[in-house]
């Protein structure tokens, strides 16, 4: 049996075999920068990113390898504990299917592969302690339009920045938001420019989440809804937040995302409220969903209980293999699956 306590003397790292476009070294991003024309960035599923760093017992602050749509293949040197969350894709080691939302603990030589997506679009590869890269503005984000950040790629090598990784193998249960198809909105400072109509449309027609998207934006095409956005014609360019909803000039929706530009001249019809910015990270192209509208009162509470559910993470996390002994409610598992006299076998 491999040891589940990781000692310096020991302490793995993983090289970079192969790793998809779009792959990126992510944290919590770089808040407070945006008056200097610096996007925050940071986690495009900041649940997700959590639940890594719940699994591992990270700080808040560790950073992950953010894996869009697609994967890569990784080479263990050492010991090492793993782990991966978000949106699950397909996921090997040794050629063995290995498990998501699990602590793993990799030794020497191993192989570790992960594919396609299975279940939303992103998904992250957390290391114990959060992974070693430089920090730019206090975050180890990467930022690529703005050179900030480490962008690694084939023949590169992942570090964690802790030893220790604790005594037992944890999981964390999946949480529902991939199952929804419900996004809240807020009204803000633009919504007012355009018709009644247009405001009426947003929460009353279906959109597609379109395959041009990035972390700067989704795009969204809709059969029977198109903008007007004549108000983009005299509008000044002012700040814009991620989640904002702008309008090009053809009336097609984007949703601005983590890696959004700090201002902007499109008029924004809306902005989807902060607890749901990850669930719409996680769609895949194709996804069918509907806006719904909802008070600034309403937003700022749905934002208290996201925050609430973050913290709670820790929480959740649970032994991966479970002593009986300390099971409070045993006889609630079903522990054998059949029952047998005993005589099946004796003769008449």
């Amino acid at each position: 049996l491999r040891t589940s306590l990781c000692r310096m003397a020991d302490l793995g790292q993983l090289e970079i075999l192969e790793l998809a476009p779009g792959a990126v070294i992510q944290d919590a991003g770089r808040p407070g920068y945006r008056r200097y024309g610096v996007t925050r960035g940071g986690a495009m599923d900041a649940y997700a990113l959590a639940e890594g760093q719940a699994l591992l017992g990270s700080g808040p602050d560790a950073a992950a390898l953010e894996l869009y749509a697609l994967g890569g293949s990784f080479r263990c040197t050492g010991n090492l504990r793993i782990a991966a969350s978000g949106g699950e894709m397909e996921f090997w080691v040794n050629g063995a299917a290995a498990s998501w939302r699990k602590t793993i603990d990799l030794a020497d030589g191993d192989l570790l592969r992960i594919g396609r997506s299975r279940q939303g679009v992103l998904g992250y590869l957390h290391l114990q302690g959060g992974i070693d890269s430089p920090t730019a503005l206090g975050s180890r984000s990467t930022h690529l339009s703005s050179y900030l950040g480490w962008s690694p790629s084939a023949g590169d090598v992942l570090r964690p920045l802790s030893d220790f990784c604790g005594k037992h193998q944890a999981v964390i249960a999946e949480s529902d938001y991939f199952r929804r198809r419900v996004i809240r909105v807020v009204d803000g400072p633009q919504t007012c420019l355009f018709s009644a109509k247009d405001r009426d449309a947003l929460v009353s027609s279906d959109f597609v989440v379109s395959a041009k998207r990035d972390r700067m934006g989704i795009r969204l095409e809709s059969e029977t809804c198109r903008f007007d956005a004549s108000a983009g014609l005299t509008l000044a360019s002012d700040a814009i937040m991620p989640g904002d909803i702008q309008v090009s000039g053809d009336g097609i929706a984007t949703v601005l995302m983590a890696d959004s530009q700090p201002v902007g001249g499109y008029p924004r019809i809306a902005n989807v409220i902060t607890a749901d910015q990850h669930v719409l990270a996680q769609f895949q192209p194709g996804t069918v969903f509907r806006f719904k509208r909802v008070s600034h009162d309403e937003a700022v509470a749905a934002l208290k209980i996201f925050g609430r559910l973050i913290a709670g993470l820790p929480e959740r996390v649970e032994p991966a293999n479970r002593d009986p002994g300390t099971i409070p409610d045993l006889l609630a598992y079903s522990m054998i699956s059949g029952v047998v006299a005993g005589d099946e076998h004796d003769e008449d």
